[in-house]
């Protein structure tokens, strides 16, 4: 389906086996659409398993998804191979993208297996869950790149994996804003189990908990790369999470962390060196560097 300008609407609709390059089943650029109950199964294409937003020369591009289901869906630089990027949705340029009531479960890519948000594009998910999505790279359930932005209310990242920041990424100078959500089970090869993010980036975890997350080198919970923007940790539970290093949230040796940890609570977090930091030691930690900080401390 290709979608270009005005307002559209597809409700109670099944999209099966499209195969394609920008967005298998939806291209859309310039155009507002409310995709309601429907189903995208095991489509196919090199930028957008499913749908690919762009914005037009105004600026206008804008999809909400409610009751929707993206299962088994693909981004592939060529058929059924590896190297696209949103298994689910790719969104770019200025466009919004709205997930509501819906799931995400299954999707892959080499990066964003649920989602790819770059440019200046913002995705807002709520009351949704993002299930066992694979990224061969970063961000199993979803990744930001760029300067997009990409915030999570009262929803559920479970069993998600890829190599950094499991169920999700937040690139280079983007954002990612985990609020009243749960990231479970999680699984990343590398580093950000639950959440990973990259120099520059702004994470803000508010109201959540990171439990049972697992990192094979480090930040099994949630892992800070390089110069973070902003980390912040407020009323958040990290907990029962495993890495080699930082079991529960680990950052850059030397690098200064511009958060507020008072009112996070670690526990149970298990890793061969620094594995968690206690209620006691977070007070100590709050906009202190790595090296003073050392329950904090990746290799």
């Amino acid at each position: 389906m290709y979608l270009l300008g005005g307002y559209s609407s597809i409700s109670n609709s099944t999209f099966v086996s499209n195969i394609g390059g920008f967005g298998a089943a939806i291209f859309m650029q310039g155009v507002r659409l409310t995709v309601s109950d429907c189903d995208f199964r095991e489509n196919d294409g090199m930028e957008g398993g499913v749908a690919h937003v762009k914005e037009d020369a105004q600026h206008n591009a804008s999809v909400t998804f409610i009751g929707t289901r993206f299962e088994h869906n693909a981004a592939s630089a060529s058929p059924k191979g590896g190297g696209g990027t949103g298994g689910g949705i790719r969104a770019t340029d200025w466009a919004e993208v709205h997930i509501m009531r819906s799931l995400l479960q299954s999707n892959t890519a080499e990066t964003g297996g649920g989602m790819f948000v770059d440019g200046n594009a913002t995705a807002h998910i709520s009351s949704s869950m993002l299930v066992s999505n694979v990224a061969e790279k970063q961000g199993g359930a979803a990744h930001a790149a760029g300067k997009a932005s990409v915030h999570v209310l009262n929803s559920s990242l479970i069993s998600n994996a890829a190599t950094i920041g499991a169920g999700m990424f937040a690139g280079v100078s983007a954002r990612l804003m985990f609020v009243a959500s749960n990231a479970s089970s999680n699984n990343a090869s590398v580093s950000g189990g639950g959440l990973g993010a990259a120099a520059d980036a702004q994470l803000l975890v508010d109201s959540s908990v990171v439990v049972w997350n697992a990192a094979a080198v480090h930040g099994g919970g949630i892992s800070v790369e390089g110069n973070a923007g902003v980390a912040a940790l407020v009323n958040s539970s990290i907990q029962l999470n495993r890495a080699k290093w930082g079991a529960g949230m680990s950052f850059g040796a030397g690098q200064r962390l511009n958060a507020n940890l008072k009112t996070g609570y670690f526990a149970h977090n298990l890793g061969m060196y620094n594995s968690e930091v206690s209620p006691a030691a977070s007070e100590t930690c709050q906009f202190l560097a790595a090296a003073a900080c050392p329950v904090l401390q990746a290799s």
